[in-house]
């Protein structure tokens, strides 16, 4: 949480007084009797008090860990020989966190779709936000937060643009100049270069329910909580390092954050004492195995994001850090161009009437508790059922303190003195019981037999498709609530953060292998000239596989249709084809499979020299100008004669000048040949006739591997075969 300052833009004076606002601190310069300086330390109570009144929801969230970590409580009713813990719920949390990360984040890599206000799709910026998908670690990050939104029924993570500093030695080969081409010197001369970089991020940090305070409680979002007057505070647990980046960004001065590390240092920063704010963190820290000890503390500092009268009478969205109820670190604008407060938070159980969600794990808790004292029971019947009861009456076996149970053991007693019985065990009607508490639990959260197959017995062909069928409605309808309620807000607060701090050109991967320029965009810093919409494509990726086979099928009936019928309009078949190529077999490959001549760039010659002359693979492109390439390229030979890359790149160029020479004297040929519904043509064999529609297999045929069956088709219209 760095909160870097926001930039001033060039050349643009009143864009510059207002940045320079965004670093001004209004309650260093405010008097003692000021309206800001009341409203602040008043402010301050206001907070506590709203930690403080979560103290119960605190308390349900312990219990709600407790069960997910698998630790016994005064909860449970039994306590006798055994301590075992039923990780029902556990397993099925996990069973949750992995369809709805899984269902979020597309296999192809492709997790964004961009629309301009134009209408176009700008294929750079959506390159660009599933790029900070990846390097920001989302789909890592994200199982933490779906994790603790099924936990502690809220989705609530941080927003914010990181920056790295990195110090980079490089080896650069020496060049020279030949006929006018600058190429690479003698084999083994280098230069030694040193050069810092900053690489900049956006970043997406969990908050526990623990740690975020809202109010009012009643509001729906944070924005009509802003909107309402109220206030967004955090709990930050920081130590001397934390203090020193805010000092650095300019969040806090130095001589606020002196203060800081001297109470820190003393053990007396009062809200860490005086508050007694828990510490979710903490806990989960030490589930791991990891221990705090007396010598590590922290500072706990509130961060609070309200709307304040800072210049004149309009209140503008501010930002405040305390670091106790005597010192208020700093009070500014929000540092971002665009007034949001930089927290996404999203109830899964929604409560009317409330901010806050309810736990997925509140409805089964008694059952799970019930479970781990079967469990325990059971264990403790069967331990004892394994030991048996000797009965020896004393008058007729007065030796019976030497009946010891060995191997081979003689006891010097009368049998008939002796009885043996046994406890009853009761382990397997205790496992019956568990199960059926284990079905109900699962049913309470959604999870059906096909995600977790642990369900005893042969499953018919229609209880499995009524299974497929429960579990992707359930899928795609709480998947579509995340996606709606953070994740797309996420990629829209990272777009403007891109807008905001980078000033770099930035290279990025596309899709697809067919030449340098094609797989490596260069995006320039974007300005806030156009607005887009923005679309997680999770839910709808997650679909496609039946609506790939709608897709085919609506095609063939528009290729049947007579052209006089089409009112004037002509079919296009490309963006079907690069849909369902791309749906099918992802962005990366589809790009093979359909060649764009379009997309195959002519690199510049000098930088395939440069790969040329590292003894690496070059390969040509159609658009190339040959003659040019060839001139360009013959001087390496001179310089490396056995450059045997460069000598077979040159014969390729060569032979596809040859070759287009000749095309170039051919007629090409127009039309489709042999294309099933082309007018006044037949079909051509194999092919399916205009309006064919996927059918089950007949005699015996099967379709291909993955084809859903008509039976298990998600969409409510499509009926089984067999009624």
């Amino acid at each position: 949480m760095e909160m870097l300052p926001a930039p001033a833009p060039a050349d643009n004076p009143e864009e510059e007084r207002k940045v320079k606002d965004r670093v001004k601190d209004y309650y260093a310069s405010a008097s003692d009797n000021s309206d800001l300086t009341g409203t602040v330390n008043k402010l301050y109570e206001k907070v506590v008090s709203a930690f403080r009144d979560k103290s119960n929801q605190n308390k349900d969230i312990e219990r709600y860990w407790d069960i997910y970590n698998c630790k016994l409580n005064d909860n449970q009713q039994y306590h006798g020989d055994n301590q075992i813990y039923v990780p029902i719920c556990r397993d099925a949390v996990e069973a949750m966190v992995r369809r709805t990360s899984n269902t979020l984040f597309p296999e192809s890599g492709h997790y964004v779709d961009v629309i301009a206000e134009s209408g176009d799709m700008p294929f750079a910026k959506m390159a660009l936000l599933d790029h900070y998908v990846d390097v920001s670690g989302l789909p890592l990050t994200a199982k933490s937060l779906i994790r603790q939104g099924y936990v502690e029924g809220q989705f609530s993570v941080y927003l914010d643009w990181k920056t790295f500093r990195e110090n980079e030695t490089r080896r650069i080969p020496l060049r020279t100049v030949v006929d006018g081409v600058e190429v690479l010197g003698p084999e083994g001369e280098y230069d030694i270069e040193d050069d810092t970089l900053t690489i900049g991020r956006p970043d997406a940090v969990v908050l526990a329910a623990g740690d975020l305070a809202v109010h009012p409680p009643t509001a729906n979002s944070i924005d009509e909580a802003i909107e309402m007057g109220g206030f967004v505070a955090i709990a930050l647990r920081v130590t001397d390092g934390w203090i020193d980046t805010m000092e650095r960004n300019k969040v806090i001065s130095r001589s606020k954050g002196d203060e800081l590390k001297r109470r820190l240092k003393d053990s007396q920063q009062n809200t860490g004492s005086q508050d007694q704010q828990p510490n979710p963190a903490k806990s989960a820290t030490e589930s791991a195995g990891v221990k705090y000890s007396a010598g590590n503390t922290f500072a706990l500092v509130y961060q609070v994001w309200t709307k304040l009268e800072l210049d004149g009478d309009e209140k503008e969205l501010s930002v405040i850090h305390y670091g106790g109820a005597d010192l208020v670190l700093s009070v500014k604008r929000t540092p971002y161009w665009r007034d949001h407060v930089p927290v996404l938070s999203e109830p899964d159980i929604k409560l009317e009437g409330s901010f806050w969600g309810r736990s997925r794990l509140d409805p089964v808790e008694q059952m799970q508790y019930q479970a781990n004292d079967l469990k325990n029971i059971g264990q403790d019947s069967a331990q004892y059922s394994l030991l048996p009861i000797v009965l020896a009456d004393p008058n007729s076996a007065p030796q019976y303190s030497s009946m010891s149970i060995n191997m081979a053991a003689l006891w010097k007693v009368d049998p008939n003195a002796v009885r043996f019985e046994h406890f009853d065990n009761t382990a397997p009607i205790a496992e019956e019981l568990i199960a059926g508490l284990k079905s109900q639990i699962y049913e309470s959260l959604g999870l059906s037999d096909a995600m977790i197959p642990l369900q005893k017995g042969k499953m018919t062909q229609a209880m499995v498709a009524q299974n497929q069928q429960v579990a992707l409605a359930n899928i795609s309808d709480e998947v579509f609530r995340i996606e709606r309620g953070v994740f797309e807000p996420l990629i829209e607060r990272w777009a403007e953060y891109d807008e905001q701090y980078r000033d770099k050109n930035l290279m990025i991967r596309v899709y697809g292998e067919l030449g340098m320029a094609a797989r490596m965009l260069n995006i320039e810093p974007y300005q806030f000239n156009a607005r887009y919409i923005f679309k997680w494509r999770g839910t709808s990726a997650f679909t496609s596989a039946q609506k790939i086979q709608q897709k085919i099928a609506m095609m063939n009936v528009l290729r049947g249709i007579p052209p006089q019928m089409m009112g004037g309009k002509k079919l296009n078949f490309a963006p079907a084809v690069e849909e369902i190529t791309e749906e099918t077999f992802g962005a990366r490959v589809a790009r093979k499979i359909l060649e764009d001549p379009a997309e195959q760039f002519s690199v510049d010659p000098k930088l395939e020299n440069e790969m040329l002359q590292a003894q690496l693979p070059v390969e040509i492109h159609p658009t190339d100008d040959d003659q040019k390439h060839i001139m360009a390229h013959f001087p390496i030979l001179k310089v490396q004669p056995d450059n045997t890359w460069a000598r077979m790149h040159i014969t390729l160029h060569q032979a596809q000048l040859k070759a287009k020479a000749m095309a170039a004297q051919q007629e090409q040929m127009k039309g489709l040949q042999g294309a099933p519904g082309a007018q006044g043509q037949p079909g051509a064999p194999g092919t399916p006739r205009p309006g064919a529609m996927p059918a089950p297999p007949k005699r015996g045929q099967q379709n291909p591997p993955g084809t859903i069956h008509p039976d298990n088709m998600q969409d409510p219209g499509a009926m089984p075969r067999n009624m």
